[in-house]
Formats: C-alpha cells, sequence, structure tokens
C-alpha cells in the first residue's frame, strides 16, 4: 500500500528490503471494513427503491440551461431568493468551494 514502502540495503553484495517498520512483510493499508461499508450502502441503494426513488435514475429533467439560467436570473441582488420558482440544471462540476457552514459555492460548466 502507499503508507508502507520497503527500504533496501546493500550488504556484502546482496539486496535485502525490509519494510519500514521492521516486520519484514509488507501489510497492505485500507480504509473502514469495506465488506461493512459494502453492505451498509446495498442496504441504502435497497430503501432508495422500495420507497420509489431509483438509485441510479437514466434521466434527469433540465429545466433551464447554464447559459439561460445565468442570463435569466442575473439581474437578482445578493441574498434576493425566488420562493415561487424551481429550476433544475445538469452541467459538469468543475469545482467546490466552501465558504461556511451553510455556504457552498459550485463551478458548474455547461453548454
Amino acid at each position: 500500500g502507499a503508507g508502507c514502502r520497503a527500504a533496501s540495503s546493500k550488504s556484502e553484495g546482496k539486496d535485502t528490503a525490509a519494510a519500514e517498520d521492521g516486520g519484514g512483510e509488507e501489510e497492505e493499508h485500507r480504509g473502514p471494513d469495506e465488506g461493512a461499508y459494502r453492505q451498509a450502502r446495498m442496504a441504502e441503494l435497497e430503501t432508495l427503491e422500495r420507497g420509489g426513488t431509483p438509485a441510479f435514475p437514466h434521466h434527469f429533467a433540465v429545466s433551464i440551461s447554464v447559459p439561460n439560467f445565468i442570463q435569466q436570473y442575473s439581474h437578482l441582488e445578493a441574498k434576493q431568493r425566488l420562493e415561487d420558482k424551481t429550476e433544475s440544471v445538469a452541467g459538469r462540476v468543475m469545482g467546490i468551494r466552501k465558504a461556511g457552514k451553510n455556504l457552498v459555492f459550485i463551478d458548474l460548466m455547461g453548454d
């Protein structure tokens, strides 16, 4: 794994290798128990499907393109909200910047 590296030294013309921890065999480092994570994820997906929400929908209804969104809403003042309007925008997320506990800026690239 990335966390263990073998250190090599030459002694009496021979190459010898030992793990940094001095144990001889290199142990592969992994995150949390992968089996438990997979089981929890599969249970979560099954719950979504049973509730009628597809886990991986094949279609996302887009109501406005990114350029049209910018054109239509660029006149809004800071902190101004349109409570009666909902839009669905799709694009490639190019960057995410957190600017506080409840504020996130997402750079979205679209057609």
